[in-house]
């Protein structure tokens, strides 16, 4: 079992790490592709029901922001803190697969370890 955890380990660490740093401004041209994206949180937003979902808005405030990156409820358990109110206003980078969702790119953040602050 420990050799199965550290074989996962390894290749997420090897996804990542194979991740293209890219611009805000050109994130929609990788969609389906791993990138990282260096850029600030300039809003967040929880939205409401029983299926909370937390997203934070990079580069400019909704709806003409650069990139959202989307928590999921079942993957806030992960996080140590309230991704909403304390990534507020940093500058982070964000390591993951780019989606394009309703014309607008995005990165699902399943796990801390996508996020690096600056």
């Amino acid at each position: 079992m420990k050799k199965f955890i550290l074989f996962l380990v390894l290749i997420c660490g090897f996804h990542f790490l194979n991740s293209q740093t890219i611009s805000a401004d050109s994130i929609a041209k990788y969609d389906g592709k791993v990138v990282t994206v260096c850029e600030k949180v300039v809003d967040t937003h929880v939205s409401s029901g029983d299926s909370k979902v937390i997203y934070l808005n990079f580069g400019h405030p909704y709806p003409a922001q650069s990139f959202t990156g989307v928590i999921f409820q079942g993957d806030v358990q992960n996080f140590s803190y309230d991704p909403a109110e304390f990534l507020k206003g940093k500058t982070m980078c964000v390591t993951g697969t780019v989606k394009i969702y309703k014309g607008r790119p995005e990165i699902i953040i399943n796990k801390p370890d996508q996020l690096k602050i600056q």
